[in-house]
């Protein structure tokens, strides 16, 4: 038999339980009692109350730890607790990434060129598209836009833009291949890398990188590192 969330709340402590289980126990709850402030020491000035609350509160999530009370108020106040700590560690690694991208090094750049598949970078035709990098710092699979013929694509930026914005990445990079074999970027790969980067700057999103793929082998026109073009 399954045991209901708020008993394994109380038994073992709120990490347990899915973030659906966190936000049932809470949208069926009331404000938080001055009762609770109070034994967590309230009266204090506001910085010495609110780390007096948290540490009470820290020592309250642990299993069985519920300092005497057992009401659902101790279980929504548990699962407040565990909502906040998750989303403080989601907000924690946003800001890590974030800070990625500013730095001198990079590092989404090889697994942007895992999310290219073999068979497009084998494939006969040329065809233009990109990988996002998510907020959560995630990099996504490479999304093409456009197909073309043995030796060029055409580009149509209102499609690569509405593709783009509609998956709402900070970053991403953008990819297309030479079925020659010969990596080297034309004037027009240099000059789509420049006028794709600035439209990208309008909407918010960096464009961390261009290459060039065909086979095994990749050439960067855009350095996704600092941004400039090659």
């Amino acid at each position: 038999m399954s045991i209901p969330p708020r008993e394994r709340c109380l038994h073992h402590g709120a990490r347990c339980l899915s973030l659906q289980e966190l936000l049932d126990l809470l949208l069926d709850s009331l404000a938080l009692s001055q009762s609770v402030l109070q034994r967590a020491g309230a009266g204090l000035p506001d910085f010495e109350e609110t780390c007096a609350f948290f540490t009470w509160m820290e020592g309250s999530a642990g299993p069985g730890e519920t300092h005497g009370s057992t009401d659902d108020s101790s279980v929504r106040l548990l699962a407040a607790f565990e909502l906040a700590r998750r989303y403080a560690q989601y907000r924690e690694q946003i800001q890590r990434t974030s800070s990625d991208w500013k730095g001198q090094t990079h590092p989404f750049r090889e697994k942007a060129l895992r999310g290219i598949p073999t068979s497009w970078r084998n494939e006969p035709l040329e065809w233009l598209g990109f990988v996002p990098l998510h907020r959560s710092g995630r990099v996504g699979g490479l999304c093409v836009v456009e197909r073309g013929v043995r030796t060029h694509v055409n580009i149509d930026p209102l499609e690569l833009f509405s593709r783009l914005l509609a998956l709402r990445p900070v970053g991403f990079y953008l990819a297309h291949n030479h079925p020659s074999g010969d990596l080297t970027p034309s004037m027009d790969d240099r000059l789509l890398s420049q006028s794709v980067g600035r439209v990208a700057r309008e909407f918010g999103i960096r464009l961390l990188g261009h290459v060039v793929v065909s086979g095994s082998r990749d050439r960067w026109i855009v350095d996704s590192e600092a941004g400039d073009v090659e």
